[in-house]
Formats: C-alpha cells, structure tokens, sequence
C-alpha cells in the first residue's frame, strides 16, 4: 500500500516513468501465487493497466468517479444508519459492519456498475471478498493452496463473477461502469 502525502508526492507518483518508479518485482511473487500469474504474463499488461489507471484516474476523470462515489456513500449510508432516505430514525449498529456494508456496495458499483452488484448480490459478494481478503496474506506464503480451502473457494468465485462480468461488458452502460472496463478489456 502507498500512502501519498504531499501534492509533490502525487505528480511523483503518478508521472514518474517506471525506470524510477516502479513496484512490479514486488509483486511478481505474491500475484504469481495468489493469482497464478506469470511474470512474463503480468509484466506486459501491468503497464498497460497501470498507465490506464493513471489516465482513468485523473484530472476530470477523478473528480466524475470521486462524485460517483461520494453520492452512492451517501445513498448507502442511509441505508444503513437509517434504513432509507424516508426513514427519519437513527438504528443502531455495529460500526465495523456498518463501514463495510456502506462502503462495499457504493465501491463495488463505482468500479463495476450498479448493474454487476444487482446481478451477483451484495451480500455473497461481501462475503467472498471478506473470505478472500482475509486469506490473502497466508495465501501467498509457500504453503500449499490445499491448505487454504477457504481462500481458494472464495478467489474461484470472484474470478467467474468477473469472467461473468466480462461476457456481459456489452449490457454495461453509462458512467458507472467506465473505471474497471478501461482497466481490463
């Protein structure tokens, strides 16, 4: 993870050529395990997808996907605190869950499409994340994939609910659906 700072910091980081810059042979062995991703595989199209990132995620770009994302927080959060916009009473809740069901369903759409999360579900979709995301570190040690049953159950699903969102990339439509699509086709 890289925590950036300064605005020097961020015209750095997202212009610095990647002979100065560059966090790829970090990764090579951890996506080579957890995602069964050769180098020679990765290292192509991760300059592809990094200098998308950095388009996509910039200038105006940024402040679209920023305002996307502030108002599906907000529409969430009154989902969760309230129980709807016409509901006046404040619930009780949990303050971990209730981050993680703002926060997941408005992410998931901004990056996906609000289309992906009806199709696959927001609560199966948090769930496997939460299985994945919780495994991942062990996952990359050199123990067996056997062991990790949970692990790979949880990337076995994700990885077909992103081939399915692949095959129906055409059904996609409209700004939501922009940042992830630019990444990866």
């Amino acid at each position: 993870m890289v925590f950036l700072s300064a605005p020097e910091s961020t015209v750095y980081f997202f212009r610095a050529p990647s002979t100065c810059l560059s966090f790829t042979p970090a990764v090579q062995q951890f996506t080579h395990r957890v995602f069964g991703l050769e180098p020679k595989d990765l290292l192509p199209r991760h300059r592809s997808l990094l200098s998308n990132l950095r388009h996509t995620t910039s200038g105006e770009n940024l402040h679209r996907h920023a305002e996307f994302l502030a108002c599906s927080i907000q529409r969430e959060s009154l989902r969760v605190f309230r129980g709807g916009d016409q509901d006046p009473t404040v619930k009780i809740v949990e303050l971990y869950s209730a981050v993680q069901e703002t926060f997941f369903p408005a992410a998931v759409s901004c990056l996906f499409g609000t289309k992906f999360l009806k199709r696959h579900g927001q609560r199966k979709l948090l769930e496997m994340f939460l299985k994945f995301e919780g495994s991942f570190e062990r996952a990359a040690s050199p123990l067996p994939q056997v062991i990790h049953r949970e692990f790979c159950k949880s990337r076995a699903f994700l990885l077909e609910v992103f081939r399915q969102a692949i095959d129906c990339f055409n059904e996609c439509t409209g700004f939501s659906a922009v940042l992830i699509w630019s990444l990866i086709i």
